[in-house]
């Protein structure tokens, strides 16, 4: 049976090559002097992580599905949201507090009522 695991492939300017990794299996990376040179040696390099995890009793996880990426991405909106949410909150307390901080203490002050922002004219 052959386990197919998902790929990342970027090119590493430090290391002048491109670097081929598979997110499930940690420090499981390989590199070449192509996309497909760097994909055939992880392909290797994998299968020989997935030989060394099993000799040693080591868990091998499995390979991400669609609907786990479907999942994780999911969490990271979600993550993602809630995060802007912070800091928009954060902004306009910044601005609140300038803007009450520029105001003169013995200012103006004037009184008002929810009935002066009532609509007029009907």
């Amino acid at each position: 049976m052959s386990v197919e695991y998902s790929a990342h492939i970027v090119w590493s300017q430090e290391d002048e090559a491109y670097v081929a990794s598979v997110m499930e299996l940690p420090g499981c990376m390989a590199d070449g002097s192509s996309p497909e040179e760097a994909l055939s040696n992880l392909r290797a390099v994998a299968k020989e992580w997935i030989e060394i995890a099993k000799a040693e009793g080591r868990d091998v996880p499995p390979p991400q599905t669609l609907q786990d990426l479907g999942k994780e991405h999911m969490v990271f909106q979600k993550w993602l949201n809630n995060h802007m949410q912070q800091e928009v909150r954060a902004a306009v307390q910044r601005i609140i507090n300038q803007l009450a901080s520029s105001v003169p203490q013995s200012g103006f002050h004037q009184r008002f009522s929810l009935a002066d922002f009532e609509p007029t004219g009907r």
